[in-house]
């Protein structure tokens, strides 16, 4: 497993070393402090986005203005901002995407990540404490076994947890007279909003089957057969990825990511040996969930203004192109 660790060390890692956005004040100072910022910035291409749709606080409460509406507006922001992005940025998707579609390849009637649970089961037994009906992997029903992280109750505490942290740390800002821990964590709870509403739709085309589901094969039926409770992609990997993402890309301490994405490697592995997830969905979860995150804070938050200093990758001509067998088009990018 495991490769699942370094592959998500990787995103993180890959997604911090090169920055388009420039950090416009320190973490202390007061949200909405962006010196330095040059008046002729350009505008990030894409829908909903530039300084307009940014976090405003104004007034006792004003940091709730805007709160849904860019949840909602961030649905079509982030796959319109592509061409913002840097080639770092690009590499890091494409390894995430690389590594899950890897694991689903399909040997002999059943995926590499299928495989992979087979071979948990054959090490550690099967987490049948709550088996579907239709298991033929838990073909005697729910039997008692060892420890195992996840469970009807401890679901609801690792979705409690999730819930509760940011709201708290909001409420903390909020009433305390924090504007940083306020600013954070209202960002934190969009990108944990966005988040769950790209899970659901994922899952909801999807239709994959959970690991436990009939012959544990994880067969994707589309959306023409819903397996919301399971399937792809990991909601809990996703939803708490993207507060990590958007808490560290704010603050950007180093101990912070490490303990924070030391969190987020636990709670993934562990779906995984639960029986919760395959690996490949966990995978897919917290990289769409750390990118989510990030994307909120450094297009959302008061404290970065877009710059094209990173070098994102950029539409330069479409040219028509002629060859030995034909003609046809050609699409130029500049990295």
């Amino acid at each position: 497993m495991f490769r699942l660790l370094p592959l998500i060390a990787a995103v993180s890692l890959a997604a911090h070393a090169e920055e388009q956005f420039e950090r416009t004040s320190s973490p202390a100072a007061p949200p909405g402090a962006r010196h330095g910022q040059p008046e002729d910035a350009p505008e990030p291409r894409g829908i909903f986005l530039g300084e307009a749709w940014r976090y405003r606080p104004g007034g006792p409460w004003g940091w709730t203005k805007g709160l849904v509406t860019r949840s909602f507006a961030d649905l079509l922001s982030i796959p319109s901002s592509f061409l913002n992005f840097t080639a770092l940025e690009w590499t890091a998707l494409t390894l995430s995407l690389a590594a899950t579609v890897g694991m689903l390849i399909d040997v002999d009637g059943r995926s590499l990540d299928a495989r992979l649970q087979d071979a948990l089961h054959d090490a550690r037994g099967v987490n049948c404490t709550h088996p579907p009906a239709d298991s033929q992997v838990c073909p005697s029903g729910p039997t008692p076994g060892g420890f195992h992280l996840w469970s009807p109750v401890s679901n609801v505490i690792i979705v409690g947890v999730q819930v509760a942290v940011p709201v708290s740390l909001l409420l903390a800002g909020a009433l305390g007279g924090h504007p940083e821990l306020l600013e954070s964590s209202t960002l934190a709870i969009e990108a944990w909003s966005v988040a769950q509403l790209y899970h659901v739709i994922i899952k909801l085309l999807s239709g994959r089957e959970g690991v436990l589901w009939r012959t544990g094969a994880g067969t994707f039926h589309g959306p023409n057969a819903t397996f919301f409770a399971d399937g792809f992609p990991s909601g809990h990997a996703a939803s708490l990825f993207a507060l990590i993402g958007a808490y560290t890309t704010y603050f950007d301490e180093p101990w912070l990511y490490a303990l924070l994405l030391g969190a987020g490697a636990g709670l993934a592995v562990g779906l995984v040996l639960d029986d919760y997830h395959y690996a490949s969905e966990t995978l897919f979860g917290a990289a769409m969930g750390f990118f989510i995150g990030r994307w909120v804070v450094r297009y959302r938050s008061s404290r970065f203004t877009w710059h094209p200093a990173g070098h994102p990758v950029r539409l330069e001509a479409v040219v028509p192109t002629v060859t030995a067998s034909g003609g046809g088009a050609g699409v130029i990018f500049r990295f």
